[in-house]
């Protein structure tokens, strides 16, 4: 069961989740799709739109408006991410992030970074609430 996505999803119309990877689109597809995540994320920014962390999130937020059909300007985005590349794309392109500490950083290391949230996992229960603040 994954509550967080399920959640978030309840807010369609309102909201739009999006992947941001370095893998190319067919790769990260394809990921998700042997973990039963694909149908969660319609859109993303990927390794193939460009090399740059930062700019493959930015191509990831103008999908999204593209689907909530709205412009960057009225968009809020959060960015959630592991590593403090992610943390520094999210910085980098004005967006809230809320930092995980699944890839060896902890959650004071990634709100140190600049995360505006940080959690052990996804699992916690106040993540919902950091998201949609």
């Amino acid at each position: 069961d994954l509550p967080l996505l399920n959640a978030l999803r309840s807010h369609d119309g309102r909201l739009a989740i999006g992947l941001g990877t370095g893998n190319i689109e067919a790769a990260a597809y394809m990921k998700l799709g042997k973990v039963g995540l694909s149908e969660y994320f319609d859109f993303g920014g990927f390794g193939s739109d460009h090399r740059i962390r930062s700019e493959i999130l930015r191509m990831g937020v103008s999908r999204g408006c593209q689907q909530l059909g709205c412009a960057l300007t009225d968009c809020e985005v959060v960015v959630i991410g592991d590593t403090y590349l992610d943390i520094d794309a999210a910085l980098a392109i004005g967006a809230r992030s809320i930092g995980v500490g699944t890839s060896g950083k902890t959650p004071s290391e990634l709100l140190s970074r600049g995360a505006s949230h940080a959690f052990d996992t996804l699992e916690d229960s106040s993540v919902l609430a950091a998201l949609l603040e």
